[in-house]
């Protein structure tokens, strides 16, 4: 799986089967809200070719990331040639998805329901 997650300037191109862990594990370094833009449902090897297609907009001090604020991104991946890339409507339903999950998790934390979260995490680590 390949994700794109925003702090509202910056976006990291990377590529997880566990986005939920690794959005946390991203969190604690970053001090803005961390978010899921896209969620692509497709091979690592594609994070490489938007990374080399949108070298342009990286920003050189932040490794994997990108300002694409001005970039349109729609038209850099037809460049790809690749369905599953070319749906963004997709990939941004299913990151908003990511983060109503992440956003009821955070929330169960905060109401001590334990249970609740053991169950939660059970649940997404078959989804």
């Amino acid at each position: 799986m390949v994700y794109f997650i925003s702090d509202g300037t910056y976006t990291k191109i990377g590529k997880s089967n566990n986005p939920h862990s690794r959005i946390k594990d991203l969190q604690t370094s970053n001090p803005n809200e961390l978010k899921f833009v896209y969620i692509f449902d497709c091979k690592d090897y594609w994070e490489k070719k938007l990374h080399t297609l949108l070298k342009h907009y990286n920003c050189k001090a932040k490794n994997e990331w990108f300002d694409l604020r001005m970039c349109n991104l729609e038209e850099h991946i037809k460049i790809l040639n690749c369905a599953t890339l070319q749906d963004l409507n997709l990939a941004k339903f299913k990151a908003i998805q990511l983060n109503n999950q992440l956003l009821f998790f955070n929330q169960s934390c905060l109401n001590g329901g334990t249970g609740k979260i053991r169950t939660y995490v059970r649940f997404l680590a078959h989804h």
